[in-house]
């Protein structure tokens, strides 16, 4: 079996009470089969407290939330009583595994980490350093690392051909973006896939960006909403003119320009590690390059917006990144909507 992994996957520790944006607070949380039903004999006081809790419907079994969408589960400190009372053993596959995510082929696992988490964000942008990406090999009696796993593709021979191409040409996309001796502009052309973004961020022209933007905003028209304060950002854009706008994001660029060049790198490769396998499942190669260009540039609209609206530094990108992340990433048909013509 191999494993590829950021090298921030592992020191990833969720901050629990301490977080701002708890994920134990406004999401549905479903819980899978096993744990339902180690829910349902667990006895006492907490145990009758637990089941009072849990839903039962024909396709789906869940907590009932709290009020203020709590979980139920979720004590005044922002602590899990699950975990106190049962150990964190006993949380739902859900729960333990969030904010992590696995794409899976056989003989092969890809692993990351959501930017919806801000302990995550906090990892992923502090720091000026290029990421680097960890291969484990999980052999008969033995389990060994590959410090930068995407120098030894030759490891990936035992591989389904098709799944090796991609994982070849997803590490290099990643490799190029990451090459720091080029300017960034010049990584962007020879990755020939960010059209969109390069030309609002690089060769910035007002119809261009106009057009981009009105193709942006009917895309996320047609999105669930489940990040609340994003249709408010995407209404104070839009009453923006056209010269307001390309005003703001000409200043944006060039009051940031170094900054975010870095930031959007990193965001460039997370988007290119997390989705470039969707191409083994449902998604075309146009699809996902869509999406990648598409994903940028909302997140630098929103950038701008947030930097009229407040200031923008490290917490800043974080705090968009999130929001990003939680409005898209976390609904398959809002993904797909990105990634459609």
């Amino acid at each position: 079996m191999i494993t590829d992994f950021p090298s921030y996957y592992e020191i990833f520790k969720c901050i629990g009470g301490s977080c701002k944006d708890s994920c134990c607070i406004g999401w549905e949380l479903d819980i899978d089969d096993e744990t339902f039903y180690r829910y349902r004999v667990v006895e006492g006081d907490f145990g009758k407290r637990l089941n009072e809790s849990l839903v039962d419907e024909r396709d789906a079994k869940y907590f009932a939330l709290a009020e203020n969408k709590r979980c139920p589960m979720l004590n005044k400190d922002n602590l899990c009583d699950i975990i106190l009372n049962l150990g964190e053993e006993a949380l739902c596959r859900v729960c333990s595994e969030y904010p992590r995510y696995f794409v899976e082929e056989e003989g092969y696992t890809q692993m990351d980490i959501s930017l919806s988490c801000l302990e995550v964000g906090r990892l992923f942008f502090s720091g000026a350093n290029t990421f680097s990406y960890k291969r484990k090999i999980s052999e008969e009696n033995k389990t060994r690392f590959i410090a930068d796993g995407h120098e030894e593709a030759q490891e990936l021979s035992g591989l389904d051909p098709f799944l090796k191409e991609q994982i070849i040409k997803r590490d290099s996309d990643i490799a190029l973006l990451q090459n720091r001796r080029l300017p960034f502009y010049v990584r962007l052309d020879e990755l020939g896939y960010l059209s969109r973004f390069k030309s609002i961020y690089f060769d910035t022209e007002k119809q261009s960006l106009c057009d981009i933007r009105d193709e942006i905003f009917s895309l996320c028209d047609k999105m669930e909403i489940l990040e609340k304060r994003f249709p408010g950002y995407l209404m104070e854009l839009r009453l923006l003119s056209n010269y307001d706008f390309f005003e703001l994001a000409s200043d944006f660029i060039t009051e940031h320009n170094a900054m975010c060049s870095g930031y959007f790198e990193k965001l460039a490769v997370y988007l290119v590690f997390r989705y470039s396998l969707d191409i083994c499942f449902d998604s075309t190669r146009d699809e996902i390059e869509r999406f990648i260009d598409r994903s940028l540039c909302l997140i630098l609209f929103l950038s701008m917006m947030h930097q009229k609206k407040y200031a923008f530094f490290i917490e800043d990108i974080i705090d968009i990144a999130h929001l990003y992340s939680k409005q898209v990433e976390h609904d398959e048909n809002n993904v797909a909507i990105l990634k459609k013509l």
